[in-house]
């Protein structure tokens, strides 16, 4: 594997972002990665991003702060 690195998310890779998807088992534990996507346009305390290895795309994270109500903190 090469070097590691997180870059956002952009009209330049989104579409490569969408195509990820989680490992067999894990959809239940995360949103699609297009649902993600539109609510980071939406709300601005939301942060898309590929993660990398040298120039390609392997991963996807979304880190924020979610600060509704229910949400115990």
């Amino acid at each position: 594997m090469g070097k590691i690195s997180l870059q956002p998310i952009t009209k330049a890779n989104w579409e490569d972002a969408i195509k990820l998807k989680p490992g067999e088992g894990q959809e239940r534990f995360v949103a699609p990665n297009v649902y993600s996507l539109a609510e980071a346009a939406y709300e601005d305390e939301y942060f898309p991003c590929g993660i990398y290895a040298d120039e390609h795309m392997i991963g996807f994270l979304m880190y924020g702060c979610d600060r509704s109500p229910n949400y115990p903190l």
